[in-house]
């Protein structure tokens, strides 16, 4: 799946301003969608003071299966903690 420029530029207004990452965060057959967004959710909570883009460089790799085992190792400090 993902979401292309060329999509984006379609179906948003033409004055909206959005920003694209040059890398994808997630890979495309990745199950843990809402989990990436939590993981961003509490990470932007917690560095406010970061550009988004900063942010993003970050808490994720330019490889996303990087990415998903560091959700994943999230999703199991949550449970070990929480669960």
């Amino acid at each position: 799946m993902g979401t292309s420029y060329n999509y984006i530029k379609q179906n948003v207004r033409e004055n909206a301003v959005y920003e694209f990452n040059s890398f994808p965060v997630q890979c495309n057959n990745t199950y843990y969608c809402g989990a990436f967004v939590i993981y961003f959710l509490v990470e932007r909570f917690f560095n406010l003071d970061l550009e988004y883009e900063e942010l993003l460089n970050d808490i994720f790799m330019s490889n996303c299966k990087d990415n998903e085992q560091t959700v994943i190792k999230f999703l199991a400090e949550l449970k070990k903690n929480y669960g």
